[in-house]
């Protein structure tokens, strides 16, 4: 993916070739796994996006000599997830039997766990047949208000850190960790969710209740 050195190298290209080279194998490992995980109707293509999204990454590191000495993983990841959003635009158009029959197999035969969710969203589901966050998570921050505190609960459902976020909203990372934190109250207010919750209380208290706790 990398190119070899050229002689007209200026230095933060050179430290952006050094570290991509360093860094490539792992930084693609991770990607795709992050794909797969979110995103089960493109497994064919996580390879692939991981690879296009890091080529993407090092043109970006190596015209911006600003990027030198920032991570370029939460970067890479954004735009693998990007790509992601894009084959899912082109999987809209209606579906035939098959393809139908593929996404009942794929979202709704399989149990999700809730501790698959990212960060402040662990927990705010229950084990349940439905993915947790698309199908409850993310319909919900898309019924909150337009607030800071949702784009970054939409950020962060993208699968970005922290730091990525805080640059793109221009806020310190702790300021964008107090904004999360509002936003996860706020997401367990939600209905639907209150729904599911009350659903897990109901039948913790009959399990109890089975077993004589």
């Amino acid at each position: 993916m990398v190119d070899g050195p050229d002689e007209a190298e200026l230095p933060w290209q050179e430290a952006a070739r050094t570290l991509f080279e360093k860094r490539v194998g792992e930084w693609t490992r991770l990607i795709a796994a992050g794909l797969w995980k979110r995103h089960p109707m493109l497994r064919s293509q996580v390879q692939d996006m991981a690879h296009e999204a890091l080529v993407r990454t090092y043109v970006v590191w190596l015209r911006d000599p600003q990027k030198r000495d920032r991570n370029p993983l939460p970067y890479a990841r954004e735009t693998a997830n990007n790509l992601a959003n894009d084959a899912y635009d082109k999987l809209a158009e209606p579906a035939d039997e098959a393809g139908l029959q593929e996404c009942e197999r794929v979202f709704v035969a399989r149990p999700s766990r809730a501790s698959d969710l990212h960060g402040d969203y662990a927990g705010l589901v229950p084990h349940t047949p439905l993915d947790p966050l698309e199908d409850l998570v993310i319909p919900a921050i898309r019924r909150m208000k337009r607030t800071q505190r949702r784009d970054v609960a939409e950020m962060r459902s993208q699968g970005m850190e922290d730091q990525a976020i805080a640059e793109r909203m221009k806020r310190e990372p702790a300021r964008i960790q107090t904004l999360m934190t509002k936003a996860a109250a706020e997401l367990r207010e939600d209905e639907q969710i209150q729904l599911h919750i009350r659903d897990r209380h109901r039948k913790t208290r009959r399990r109890e209740e089975d077993t004589g706790e």
